[in-house]
């Protein structure tokens, strides 16, 4: 499915207008580039996860020689980060090239920045950890489901002796950043509604159709994407059943 998105972009389709989807556009912007540079074809996809999946079992062995002074150790982890990521404990086939592996390694460099920041005290250690946070914020580009992970501010706390305050503002500047950045590219390609419609409206009615206990149907908006899309088979609008009026069956 992504990669058909993706094709789509490169053909010169709008997202979430002229394409939907009901995630952040990240994995489908990696994918795109993946195909841009690679070529179409499982093998563009393939080469995207393993560059990282390499990026980040490296910064993985980094971090762990830096803190344990171990060599080994570092070595272990990332040998078994990279039996993890994409493999059968994460999923097997269902699990590559998805969203989840794409996060690690802004994860992983937000972690080895904040370690380069915590004992300095000059200017370089609060562009390290506002870096970091640009790094947390992009995950949200990736997947909403990211958002715990702004609790990693309490890693930006700077060690004993330097002020925290500007350090925890640099890394809330940071996070915001890339959101923001997508806020306004949105609002400037004039598909703010629809990606707000797709991946917020969407999103919030399918839960609360799921904890209600009801049936799936998420009711069509009234304008926009759904308004337009024909089933190929039937000419029905999309995301109404078939003899059914505008609400969900």
């Amino acid at each position: 499915m992504f990669s058909a998105l993706a094709d789509g972009m490169l053909h010169g389709k709008q997202l979430y207008r002229e394409l939907w989807d009901h995630k952040p556009p990240g994995v489908i912007w990696l994918y795109a580039g993946a195909i841009a540079l690679f070529g179409r074809g499982y093998a563009a996809i393939h080469t995207l996860q393993a560059l990282f999946v390499i990026a980040t079992a490296l910064l993985i062995a980094w971090l762990i020689r830096a803190t344990t002074g171990r060599l080994l150790a570092g070595a272990l982890a990332a040998m078994l980060y990279v039996l993890h990521a994409g493999g059968l404990a994460f999923g097997g086939f269902w699990g590559t090239a998805q969203a989840e592996v794409f996060m690690d390694l802004p994860i992983v460099t937000a972690l080895v920045l904040l370690f380069f920041a915590r004992e300095r005290a000059d200017r370089g250690a609060w562009v390290q950890v506002a870096i970091s946070g640009v790094c947390i914020g992009s995950t949200l580009l990736l997947k909403y489901s990211a958002l715990p992970l702004l609790l990693l501010v309490v890693l930006a706390w700077p060690a004993r002796g330097i002020r925290p305050a500007p350090r925890i503002l640099a890394f809330a500047l940071g996070c915001a950043l890339p959101p923001i950045l997508l806020g306004l590219g949105m609002v400037m390609a004039g598909t703010w509604d629809d990606f707000y419609r797709a991946t917020v409206t969407f999103n919030m009615d399918y839960r609360s159709a799921i904890a209600a206990g009801r049936p799936s149907i998420i009711r069509a908006p009234a304008s926009g994407w759904a308004s337009r899309a024909r089933c190929p088979r039937t000419s029905r609008p999309c995301g109404r059943p078939s003899g059914e009026g505008p609400g969900p069956a």
